[in-house]
């Protein structure tokens, strides 16, 4: 579980896989991690929308209640400006979201 992971900490994960232009495939995991947030999730979608060479992202916030429409929203956006991204896999369940950022997720 990850319980310090909060505002600070994925924003400088966000900026630091800007940087990484050659990756292709990334797995991420915070599941449970009660800090994340809809500002945390947007920061982290800013920078893997950076990554036009990313073909595969899998992302786990399942128990993340803080995530809501806003983070969703946020990670549509940047999720939807990778052209090479082929497979999208995101385990949202046991969150607390609405109707909007779930459209805009599936939109993708």
């Amino acid at each position: 579980w990850c319980v310090n992971i909060g505002d600070a900490g994925l924003a400088a994960l966000g900026q630091g896989l800007g940087a990484l232009h050659s990756l292709a495939a990334i797995t991420l995991k915070f599941a449970g991690c009660s800090k994340v947030g809809d500002a945390e999730l947007t920061g982290l979608a800013r920078g893997l929308g950076e990554l036009q060479n990313l073909t595969t992202v899998t992302l786990d916030f399942e128990r993340c209640d803080n995530i809501g429409d806003t983070g969703l929203t946020g990670l549509a956006q940047g999720l939807g400006a990778l052209q090479n991204l082929t497979t999208i896999t995101l385990k949202l369940s046991s969150n607390s979201w609405e109707a909007n950022g779930r459209q805009k997720v599936v939109e993708l």
